[in-house]
């Protein structure tokens, strides 16, 4: 299925917004574990705003990616309306949080418009949250490829099935988002692994708090991590390695065994 062109580093034409100070921002594929770190983060000062889901997720923000994503990757973008929308929905969202407290939001869509946040956002800094792709395929949440397969795959999105869909999704996403804050954000992006979070919550907490020039809470982390058994060692032998000659490449890149 060929995939649409898209170019990280091309010009975007969009203008920086004058902003208090720059935010935090938690994107990821739905479904990667996000909504434990929108805690964390609460628990170390940071103001994620509201009004918010059940998950965390910033409602304010969802009209703008339910609006820009798709011509962000078919390379027809409207730079002005996306400054525009974005600009609006900071002002709504300015009246939930301080601006010049540490501040920001989670929502996982984030990870699809990553390079236009940064350009229109200066000093954004930037916390990619992954999860195994082949774990991501077989998940029973599905709302990435239902709401934005279309943008990130193609018209061709319909034509192969749905595992196969979801992991070419996850490892174009994820590596316009990795090639995009390696290259361009350097120390203000972080990867943030959902199975790193599992095996040494602590540590990696910490490192993401260094990260963030936060303050570790003094009594710990409290919110608790509750693992899910990885889905992806089960799957049908033929099924797997057809998802793996697909995306395997991006699974290794990214520490993944397949």
């Amino acid at each position: 299925m060929p995939a649409p062109a898209i170019d990280p580093d091309r010009d975007l034409g969009v203008a920086a917004l004058a902003v208090p100070s720059p935010p935090i921002l938690v994107g990821a594929v739905g479904g990667s574990g996000t909504r434990a770190v929108g805690q964390w983060l609460q628990e170390a000062g940071v103001q994620l705003g509201s009004p918010v889901n059940k998950a965390g997720d910033a409602l304010l923000m969802r009209p703008l990616y339910l609006r820009h994503v798709l011509p962000f990757w078919r390379e027809h973008l409207d730079a002005g309306g996306f400054r525009r929308d974005l600009k609006q929905l900071l002002d709504l969202h300015f009246t939930a949080v301080d601006p010049l407290r540490p501040w920001g939001w989670k929502n996982p869509s984030s990870l699809y418009l990553l390079p236009l946040l940064d350009r229109a956002l200066p000093g954004l800094r930037f916390i990619h949250m992954i999860r195994h792709g082949l774990d991501m395929a077989t998940s029973a949440n599905q709302n990435p490829l239902r709401k934005y397969g279309e943008a990130i795959l193609g018209a061709g999105r319909h034509e192969v099935p749905q595992p196969l869909a979801s992991a070419l999704l996850w490892a174009r996403a994820n590596t316009l988002a990795a090639d995009y804050g390696s290259s361009r954000m350097d120390r203000r992006y972080f990867l943030l692994r959902y199975e790193d979070l599992c095996a040494e919550p602590a540590r990696t907490l910490d490192e993401l708090a260094a990260f963030l020039k936060l303050t570790v809470p003094k009594a710990g982390w409290r919110t608790p991590i509750r693992p899910s058994a990885p889905r992806w060692q089960a799957l049908e032998p033929t099924l797997r390695e057809r998802l793996v000659a697909e995306i395997g490449p991006v699974l290794r890149r990214f520490g993944y065994s397949c």
